[in-house]
């Protein structure tokens, strides 16, 4: 309740936006209250590509689709924290953990770990929230990573990547993969000083611009699931 009551105190103060579905979807959820996320009611299959990006010590949601679908899931978590704890808490080989990040570019990703001494993820961006010394990772584009996995098509592309999803949002549009996915569940970090509410925005309606459609947003308001917009995938085939 106090969660809701602060939600919609900074939306009135332009410190939060109001998203809300664009497309009437029977969604499922699976996870955790705090690592959980909705899908498109029965949409995959064991033969479903999925991926999850960005982990932490939380991976309720990607057992709950490997339990129900039998699919393999691709996880990348490039912090140190998240990697000791999958090695040590995670025993199911269709759970396939890579120590990298997915970046708008190839190559290194310079990451913020949190102040918070309880806090697992790290950022891309220095803010109030962060140490101000940086570490360097290995990162990915998503079009590498499928290239490498052989993959065409993304069932599901789940990121919570502390910041790093406006670039890759951006990537995503300009390299013309929004076709290729499916669903794309994104948790958006404009609460963080580093970032703004227009930063949302604006991957918001790159996103609806390439196809995309608003099927779930989560209590909290900052997790999002797109799907393809079907009908006008049609209309374009017409």
């Amino acid at each position: 309740m106090y969660r809701s009551i602060k939600r919609y105190v900074n939306i009135a103060l332009g410190k939060d936006i109001c998203l809300r579905p664009t497309a009437n979807i029977k969604t499922e959820f699976h996870g955790s209250w705090y690592g959980g996320w909705a899908i498109k009611v029965n949409s995959l299959t064991s033969e479903s590509s999925v991926f999850s990006v960005g982990v932490g010590e939380d991976i309720s949601f990607d057992l709950g689709l490997i339990n129900k679908y039998g699919c393999v899931v691709f996880a990348l978590d490039p912090t140190t924290r998240s990697q000791q704890w999958v090695a040590k808490s995670v025993t199911d080989r269709r759970f396939v953990f890579h120590k990298i990040a997915l970046a708008a570019t190839d190559g290194t990703l310079e990451l913020f770990p949190p102040s918070e001494t309880a806090h697992v993820s790290a950022s891309c961006r220095q803010s109030s929230h962060t140490l101000t010394a940086s570490y360097a990772v290995p990162c990915m584009r998503l079009t590498t990573l499928m290239r490498e996995k052989g993959v065409t098509r993304i069932n599901v592309l789940k990121m919570d990547i502390e910041g790093a999803e406006y670039d890759v949002i951006q990537d995503i549009v300009k390299s013309g993969l929004a076709q290729s996915i499916d669903q794309l569940l994104v948790e958006f970090h404009h609460h963080f000083s580093s970032f703004s509410t227009k930063d949302t925005q604006k991957a918001v309606e790159k996103l609806c611009n390439n196809n995309f459609q608003i099927a779930w947003v989560s209590n909290a308001g900052h997790e999002v699931l797109f799907v393809q917009n079907i009908t006008r995938s049609v209309d374009r085939l017409a």
